[in-house]
Order: structure tokens, then C-alpha cells, then sequence
């Protein structure tokens, strides 16, 4: 990773910290260039370590309020999901509504399981 997506991914994180780590050995990296845009190659596990020894406590809060986000999306997302399975059952029920009697029978259940399978492949029978 770079020192520039060392410093947005772990807030607190100054050049001046960057330039430390390398000073003292805790973080490896090298000097490198693309389009004359000069950064420092780092090493993505060194870093988190070193942040969370320089930084302490802010570290461990910005880790959980990312989690917390993971969290809070992942439910959205689920929620949206429920809500569009409340939209295909109530579909559902207008179309048995309007076919009446010519309805197919609802299936019920996980599907291959236990319905008239016989005792399965290679079994012996007595």
C-alpha cells in the first residue's frame, strides 16, 4: 500500500509517523514513482501494526466504526431484501386469487429432500 492510502485507511497516521517507522525499522518500504507522482510502497500489515502501537485507542475506534458500517450496510441490505419478498408474496397471492381453483398447489419445504426418494443410492434393501 502506499503512504497516501496508509493515512486515509488509518486516520491519525502522519507522514512524520511514516517517516519513524522507516527510520527505525518498524515499517519496511521503498521510494517509487508513477507519472512523476513520487509515494512510499509500504507493507499493509506492517502499517496496521504500527498504527495500532503509535495510535492506541483512536486505532481501535476507527476499526469498530468501521465495522459498524460493514454492519449497518449489510443490514440495508437485508432489509431490502425482505421488502422485495414482501412484494413477490402479495404478487403471489393476487395471481392465486385471480386462477382460483386452477392454481398450482404451493410447493412446501427444501426441495429433493425426504419426498419419495427411496433410501438413497446404494442402499441396501431388506
Amino acid at each position: 500500500m502506499s503512504d497516501k492510502n496508509a493515512k486515509l485507511e488509518f486516520p491519525g497516521l502522519t507522514d512524520d509517523l511514516i517517516q519513524e517507522g522507516l527510520s527505525t525499522g518498524k515499517l519496511q518500504g521503498r521510494r517509487q514513482s508513477t507519472f512523476g507522482n513520487c509515494y512510499i510502497k509500504l507493507v499493509r500489515s506492517e502499517v496496521r501494526a504500527f498504527a495500532r502501537e503509535q495510535l492506541g485507542d483512536v486505532f481501535e475506534l476507527e476499526e469498530k466504526k468501521k465495522k459498524l458500517k460493514r454492519l449497518r450496510s449489510e443490514i440495508a441490505d437485508l432489509n431490502k431484501m425482505i421488502k422485495r419478498k414482501e412484494e413477490l408474496e402479495i404478487e403471489e397471492q393476487k395471481l392465486v386469487e385471480e386462477l382460483g381453483e386452477n392454481a398450482p398447489p404451493k410447493r412446501g419445504g427444501v426441495r429433493g429432500r425426504g419426498r419419495g426418494r427411496g433410501r438413497g443410492r446404494g442402499a441396501c434393501k431388506m
